[in-house]
């Protein structure tokens, strides 16, 4: 389950913001409001029209658009508030008993220039701008590799993470996400798996 999000210079917000889903110490909430993974079942953005509660959302499910559908990153998605040339992410999932970190940059002219995923504390990938570095495939070494495209959804598309557990879990729950905006699109889910419709009808 999503434990937490980390972003910095995505639309409304400039500063490093994070959404955190670990719970509090209230002991007598856990049977209710906690999952078996140890993370918040929900939660609940509020705040007046145009403060941001959209675009909190987004920082979410723009991974799963970069992940599962024919989507890049455009200018409108960089902060209007200041000039920096650098948006960021960083991802924390609970999966079994394993933490599983995904992070990405996004520089305005050069497109993804970094990029890590950790299981646990053993890193996985690494990325800088148009080289990578891959211990989930036999190939470790990597050039060339597309600068509007997650590394990431590279690997996943060809390997499915074979032989690696809690990484095919970990994406299984990805593609399982459905996103929901009543006041965008009354009855309309829109669903992550590439094997099922795209779109979902209440």
């Amino acid at each position: 389950m999503l434990e937490s999000v980390k972003f910095k210079n995505f639309k409304s917000f400039t500063s490093e913001t994070l959404i955190d889903l670990r719970p509090s110490k209230i002991e007598y909430l856990n049977n209710t409001n906690v999952s078996k993974e140890g993370v918040l079942k929900g939660c609940a953005f509020y705040g007046s029209n145009a403060s941001g509660k959209t675009n909190a959302l987004n920082a979410i499910t723009i991974l799963l658009d970069l992940l599962f559908k024919q989507y890049s990153i455009s200018p409108d998605c960089f902060t209007k508030f200041n000039d920096e040339k650098k948006m960021w992410f960083e991802y924390t999932f609970r999966i079994d008993e394993h933490k599983v970190v995904y992070s990405f940059e996004f520089d305005r002219a050069k497109g993804i220039t970094d990029e890590k995923l950790f299981q646990d504390s053993d890193l996985l990938l690494d990325r800088q701008i148009g080289s990578a570095k891959s211990f989930i495939t036999e190939n470790t070494d990597y050039d060339e590799v597309d600068r509007n495209t997650l590394f990431l959804r590279s690997i996943y598309f060809n390997t499915k993470f074979a032989g690696k557990p809690i990484l095919t879990k970990w994406f299984n729950y990805l593609k399982k996400s459905i996103f929901f905006n009543p006041i965008r699109d009354v009855f309309k889910l829109v669903s992550f798996d590439p094997k099922k419709d795209q779109e979902l009808f209440l």
